[in-house]
């Protein structure tokens, strides 16, 4: 595991949705939650939320999208694996493109010890 000074928290944003407004199989979004487990050992889906964005045209537009939260080494490397995972999910989930948040993050330790 990574020392408390050194993670980030990626958030993916996966659309529900393909371009043209229909449905993705099940199976993609499945495959995409995988990939994020694997990539950072683990994740968290949170429920779906609604996503608003301007378009090049300038008109509003809605997309329904699942965040997924993934704790990781905050390296280079790791940052580089997301970023292909996003081209990678694009390609796969029809998309202009995904977004993926970074954030750097702290764990907490528990101040008095849990007993077993």
């Amino acid at each position: 595991m990574a020392t408390l000074a050194n993670l980030a928290l990626y958030t993916v944003y996966l659309p529900l949705n393909d371009n043209h407004g229909e449905p993705i199989a099940a199976d993609r979004l499945r495959w995409a939650r995988d990939e994020i487990a694997r990539l950072a050992g683990g994740c968290t889906v949170l429920p779906a939320s609604d996503g608003l964005w301007i378009a090049p045209d300038g008109q509003m537009r809605f997309d329904r999208v699942v965040p997924i939260w993934a704790v990781a080494p905050d390296t280079q490397e790791i940052a580089w694996r997301f970023r292909r995972l996003a081209s990678e999910l694009a390609a796969l989930l029809e998309q202009h493109e995904v977004f993926i948040h970074r954030m750097p993050v702290a764990v907490l330790e528990a101040l008095v010890p849990v007993p077993s």
